[in-house]
């Protein structure tokens, strides 16, 4: 990853530091320059034993059955992804799932932090299920499943995720996405630099605007957790 120097100036023009008048370095990451604003989603605490519980029993009501007591739990999900309407809404990201993970034990990518795949309960007491999923053409995209009090839930954190939000796709599948004005967004990243050749890819592109690749973007998990605790409430 690219690093970059920070100068701060006062009204005079003379460079200060907040500690010992040093230059802060800051790392970039995907998509740091998103506005985390806080979000009228709520939730209520429960532990992963509940929010299981919840989420098979909402998978029973739109008549998925189980036969084996050693059910695997990513299909429960994926019948959930294509089936619950309120969860189909919340995935506005274009995305494949044919490669889906919900264990902690199975990462796609690596990643030397605690990253937030599997059932987690945050400090504020938010509990939720941690996914990443993707089409093998795709970089991996995480969200999460929770329940509001009401229903389940799914949200997609933006902040530190490895999605194109110009696109609103996942890497790699930004042909899926019609509504955008591909000849505006040219204009945009040939005047930040980050336009390229004729052929590159859009999230080549994209991923510029951070001094990233394909090889080098990865999720930010405590920028997820940030976005995760600002845009939903815990009753």
């Amino acid at each position: 990853m690219n690093n970059f120097k920070v100068s701060i100036y006062n009204e005079e023009n003379e460079l200060f530091n907040l500690k010992n008048r040093r230059e802060l370095i800051m790392e970039r990451f995907v998509n740091d320059d998103v506005l985390v604003q806080k979000c009228g989603r709520n939730a209520v605490k429960m532990d992963s034993i509940e929010l299981r519980t919840k989420i098979i029993t909402r998978a029973n009501e739109l008549g998925y059955e189980i036969w084996d007591e050693d059910f695997d739990l990513k299909y429960l999900i994926l019948y959930l992804i294509n089936k619950d309407r309120t969860i189909e809404a919340d995935l506005n990201i274009s995305f494949n799932t044919w490669n889906l993970t919900y264990s902690d034990k199975v990462i796609f990518g690596e990643y030397k932090t605690n990253n937030l795949v599997g059932f987690h309960t945050l400090n504020n007491g938010f509990t939720f299920l941690g996914m990443q999923a993707c089409g093998n053409w795709e970089c991996p995209v995480f969200f999460i499943i929770y329940y509001d009090g009401k229903q389940i839930r799914a949200y997609i954190p933006s902040y530190g995720n490895t999605i194109n939000l110009d696109f609103h796709s996942a890497f790699g599948s930004e042909g899926e996405y019609i509504k955008v004005d591909r000849h505006k967004l040219e204009k945009k990243y040939k005047c930040i630099g980050t336009y390229g050749n004729a052929n590159d890819p859009w999230y080549a592109r994209y991923l510029r605007k951070y001094g990233l690749t394909w090889q080098s973007v990865e999720i930010n998990w405590n920028a997820i957790e940030t976005d995760i605790e600002r845009q939903i409430f815990v009753k």
